[in-house]
């Protein structure tokens, strides 16, 4: 068994952590980020149970599939971008944000418990088997589509705005970058990073 310790305001990407799983941990300190990568066309569940009070974000275009218990309810979600599947579990989250999607592919029905303290916006698209319920003192906006028939406040404010935008990708090619073309580059004068960086084959 064995854990490994995010410290706070540390930023961790990973796309894979391999080995034994079975009693190992993830504990993240406050205002630390544990970036899980899943890349488009796959299915992965994490590779730990995750503790703390850190975020727990969600990237690439494939679906992060969560399973009971496996994260704890001080654990910030970001929806970045892909999916969570909420694969028939009932989470607490101390606080969801993101762009992406969450979805719920088992046939029981999930309650995804929001309990942000501070204000959020979340932008996610969700499926019609989610329910969701507001706690915390904080404000949050939503653009969950189900959140305006099947919403349960227990505290704070929700506003559910229709027309918010999700993370919207397209599969195949649809940039073509070339570091060797300085021409497609736009550099700030004054530190020299990059502020711009042009597809050769369109914007």
């Amino acid at each position: 068994h064995a854990s490994l310790a995010v410290a706070a305001d540390v930023t961790v990407s990973v796309g894979r952590i391999v080995g034994s799983n079975e009693g190992c941990a993830l504990a993240l300190g406050d205002g630390s980020r544990f970036e899980f990568v899943v890349y488009e066309g796959g299915d992965r569940t994490l590779p730990a149970a995750v503790t703390g009070t850190g975020t727990l974000v969600k990237i690439g275009l494939g679906t992060l599939v969560l399973e009971e218990g496996k994260v704890a309810s001080t654990v910030k979600l970001a929806v970045d971008c892909g999916k969570v599947d909420l694969n028939g579990t009932s989470p607490t989250f101390a606080a969801v944000t993101g762009e992406g999607e969450i979805v719920n592919s088992s046939e029981t029905a999930s309650v995804l418990t929001v309990a942000n303290a501070d204000d959020a916006v979340l932008t996610a698209k969700g499926s019609a088997n989610i329910a969701v319920v507001k706690d915390g003192a904080g404000a949050l906006q939503m653009g969950l589509p189900q959140a305006a028939t099947n919403l349960t406040l227990a505290g704070g404010t929700v506003t559910v705005v229709s027309n918010l935008a999700y993370c919207a990708y397209t599969t195949g090619v649809v940039a073509h970058l070339d570091a060797m073309r300085r021409d497609t580059l736009e550099v700030d004068p004054t530190d020299g990073r990059v502020n711009r960086w042009r597809s050769i084959v369109g914007d």
